[in-house]
């Protein structure tokens, strides 16, 4: 008889805030996992339970809530109540109002009881609704990040580093990772936070904090080194090994925002972006940047390793990556496609069961069944036409530069559709970008889209060219070849790509085989089938909505094909 283990990210009463998941391992395999965002449609699921994603677990799994034999939560509560007395510290220091002063004192008392004396009673709470508990287990959260990176690089021996807002108390860990398992070196503690840090100011260029930091990357490729703007930068924050930002995490959110109004002398932006917001990206981003390359090369040298494995929200970002792979002192480069805390689920299942534990790839969530599909498109009473040559005709319709919306196999977990909920378009075409930035996904036009391409065929297209087939880090393209892929390249010549290969994702692989075939050009843009500010679809229901209510000009459903 099987024996089935449940992993939770709650965002109940001091245990996360945001991006919430649930996977479910079968006899210690990994089987199955969704984030909560693709089934409320409420993106990154802030400050929920993800009582559908344990629904969504369970009915896979064809099991009961009293059949599981235990429950694992990648975060420690308990912990949490040590961030209560800097909560404290930073209200007294800060130049909030008496009314504030006295209100982050209450939350902290209040924080420090709860967690010290009853750290998990919500969470318990929320189990309950399911049946009686099984035995529940809670794993440090960024020693269930340094999890994921380290069991899924495969590496015999690396260093790991974690880093994200915060995680109980801790904002960035340096890990040392070996056959006998993962050992904490240093820790930097909250509010010294690389990813507060990175968000206040993602939030002071007119972005949401949380859910655009993305952006913040990305128009920093349109913006330049600025002497005026990185004087500033350097003399209220450190950057490097032993940087310093707590100048300004320490204070309230609102008091953030403040301090870079004054400093800055000017306020939040909220109209069109100048080159000064970009030259402020630029910075900003090269901030984080050489902060984390000084910390991955110290302790590297320290500590003589030559692997390096990332994982946590800051982990996501592509262009930091790009310059921890290109560093002379790492010899082999991971990052955890999951980075956000949505993967800490998988990171939990892998302590509990002490290595990889079955884990793949991102494709972890649910299939459709062509009998399915085909029922929905009969009961919304759509036109469709179903082909035996599916991989075919998608490869002729980007060539005919249409745009063709891609739904097929296991939804992704992760911030990133790898070809089975994606956007395919023909990436010869500089226009493009445009086109869909502005028809389909009704987005800033300074926001680049990356290539799907042929793993046999990447080494000639970018320098320093290494399987990546996660679209979480960056290569420079060959001077030779950007003229061939111009819609799916940024600003600065760089790309994000998915390499793809038969093993990866055979169906993928094969509609870019034959789009090669027929243009030379072993490569499509890829994009997430969604609109701005909603989660990547799941259901064939929201395809088809996403279709319709866009500019797309094809929808393929398994082998289903809808036309406009």
């Amino acid at each position: 008889m099987s024996q089935y283990v449940l992993s939770v990210v709650p965002a109940t009463n001091n245990s996360g805030y945001n991006d919430l998941s649930a996977v479910i391992y079968q006899d210690g395999e990994l089987v199955f996992g969704v984030e909560e965002e693709r089934l409320t449609r409420d993106k990154h699921a802030f400050d929920q339970f993800p009582e559908n994603s344990v629904k969504a677990c369970l009915d896979f799994c064809d099991i009961e809530f009293e059949e599981l034999e235990r429950i694992l939560i990648p975060f420690d509560i308990s912990r949490v109540r040590h961030l209560a007395g800097v909560e404290l510290k930073n209200a007294f220091r800060s130049s909030c109002s008496v009314p504030q002063l006295i209100f982050r004192c209450e939350r902290a008392i209040e924080k420090y009881l709860i967690t010290k004396n009853w750290p998990y009673r919500e969470i318990i709470k929320e189990l309950k609704k399911f049946g009686e508990v099984p035995e529940v287990k809670m794993f440090s959260h960024h020693r269930c990040h340094a999890a994921t990176a380290f069991y899924s690089s495969e590496f015999d021996s690396s260093i790991v580093l974690t880093m994200d807002w915060v995680g109980e108390h801790d904002s960035t860990v340096v890990w040392k990772g070996t056959e006998d398992g993962l050992e904490r070196v240093r820790t930097y503690s909250f509010p010294n936070s690389l990813g507060n840090f990175y968000s206040v100011f993602t939030e002071y260029l007119g972005f949401r904090r949380l859910n655009g930091e993305g952006k913040l990357m990305g128009l920093a490729a349109y913006g330049g080194p600025n002497k005026e703007i990185r004087s500033v930068l350097d003399e209220y924050f450190k950057r490097g090994s032993d940087y310093n930002v707590e100048k300004l995490t320490y204070q309230s959110l609102g008091e953030r925002y403040k301090i870079l109004e004054e400093i800055f002398g000017r306020g939040r932006r909220e109209e069109d972006i100048t080159d000064w917001h970009k030259d402020l990206a630029f910075e900003v981003q090269k901030f984080l940047e050489d902060t984390v390359v000084s910390i991955a090369r110290k302790y590297l040298d320290e500590l003589g390793h030559e692997n390096l494995a990332v994982a946590g929200g800051i982990a996501l970002n592509c262009k930091m990556n790009q310059r921890l792979r290109g560093m002379d002192e790492t010899e082999d480069f991971y990052p955890f496609p999951v980075a956000s805390d949505a993967g800490t689920s998988i990171g939990a299942g892998m302590l509990e069961f002490q290595g990889r534990a079955g884990y793949e790839s991102v494709y972890l969530g649910r299939e459709y069944s062509d009998g399915h599909i085909e029922d929905v498109l009969n009961r919304n009473k759509i036109d469709y036409t179903r082909a035996d040559n599916v991989e075919e005709i998608i490869a002729e319709e980007l060539s005919e530069r249409k745009i063709v919306g891609h739904f097929s196999g296991r939804m992704e977990m992760g911030p990133r559709a790898l070809g089975n909920r994606s956007i395919l378009a023909d990436p010869r075409d500089a226009r493009m970008k445009d086109v869909i930035n502005r028809r389909i996904k009704f987005r800033e036009e300074f926001r680049p889209f990356a290539p799907v391409i042929l793993l046999e065929d990447f080494e000639e297209y970018v320098y320093d060219a290494a399987e990546a087939p996660n679209m979480v880090q960056t290569f420079d393209v060959r001077s030779e070849k950007k003229e061939n892929i111009p819609a799916a390249m940024h600003i600065d010549g760089s790309v994000r790509p998915q390499t793809v290969s038969e093993e990866t994702n055979p169906r993928l692989y094969r509609v870019i085989k034959r789009f090669k075939e027929r243009t030379g050009i072993p490569a499509s843009l890829n994009t997430s089938l969604n609109i701005r500010g909603e989660p990547i679809v799941n259901r064939p229901e929201e395809a088809i909505k996403t279709f319709y209510g866009t500019g797309m000009d094809i929808l393929v459903l398994e082998n289903f094909i809808i036309e406009k």
